[in-house]
């Protein structure tokens, strides 16, 4: 995990930055995985009607992965029917997909 704590403010700062310039999301999620030792970050987002995935933005994931996974995973996801019975009992949900 986060070794320290200048990385954690390091990556909080990073957080905060793409929040308001979205053009910095690829470089927080590539310091998260670098933190966390990982090959790969993803932001997702789903729409309005809480229907479908899409990846937002990346670091580590060929453009056609991305592609591939929007046009046809993101309809499909199998974390999709727990997670939007969630989102609409309280309005919102975050966290990792995996807890689902």
């Amino acid at each position: 995990m986060i070794r320290d704590t200048q990385s954690v403010i390091n990556l909080v700062g990073a957080f905060y930055e793409s929040a308001a310039y979205p053009e910095r999301w690829k470089e927080f999620l590539r310091l998260t995985a670098r933190q966390m030792d990982c090959d790969h970050a993803i932001l997702t987002m789903h729409d309005d009607g809480l229907s479908r995935w899409n990846l937002q933005q990346s670091s580590g994931l060929p453009r056609a992965a991305t592609d591939e996974y929007n046009s046809y995973y993101g309809a499909i996801n199998p974390t999709l029917a727990p997670l939007f019975q969630i989102a609409r009992k309280t309005g919102s949900w975050c966290g990792l997909s995996r807890s689902l």
